[in-house]
């Protein structure tokens, strides 16, 4: 999983026991880091790897925490007052209110039956429709 606290931001995922690579959170929204690679069912191999094709393997990996989910296509809004933007989860593509170069406006977002609640978690279009079927992602327009 890969989170942003706007100072910096692992590149790759971490996975459960490697120590070599630094832990990061967003201390501002107390979004908890935590390992996901065991508790979801993809169709994995024995390496833990959904496709072949490394471009597209990180991106799982970072949005595996949404596996299974529904997900709604609408326009971007701030879950909380103190939220000043969001990344995708899958490929960290930042989306705002405001306008800027290379800024979502809009995208595939959690539903009311998530456990953190709608708006929560941001996937751009682009990877919604790279990762839907390895994702197992449903969404509505």
């Amino acid at each position: 999983m890969i989170y942003c606290d706007c100072s910096g931001i692992l590149d790759r995922p971490v996975k459960p026991g490697d120590d070599s690579k630094p832990s990061m959170r967003l201390p501002s929204v107390g979004r908890p880091r935590i390992d996901l690679y065991d508790l979801f069912n993809l169709d994995e191999d024995s390496e833990g790897h959904v496709t072949d094709d490394p471009n597209k393997q990180w991106r799982v990996d970072n949005a595996r925490h949404l596996t299974g989910l529904r997900l709604e296509f609408r326009p971007y809004t701030r879950w909380g007052e103190s939220w000043g933007h969001d990344h995708c989860a899958a490929c960290l593509t930042k989306f705002a209110e405001f306008e800027g170069a290379d800024i979502q406006r809009e995208g595939y977002a959690t539903c009311d039956d998530y456990p953190k609640g709608a708006c929560y978690e941001w996937v751009c279009s682009d990877r919604f429709n790279d990762l839907k079927d390895e994702m197992k992602w449903t969404g509505r327009r």
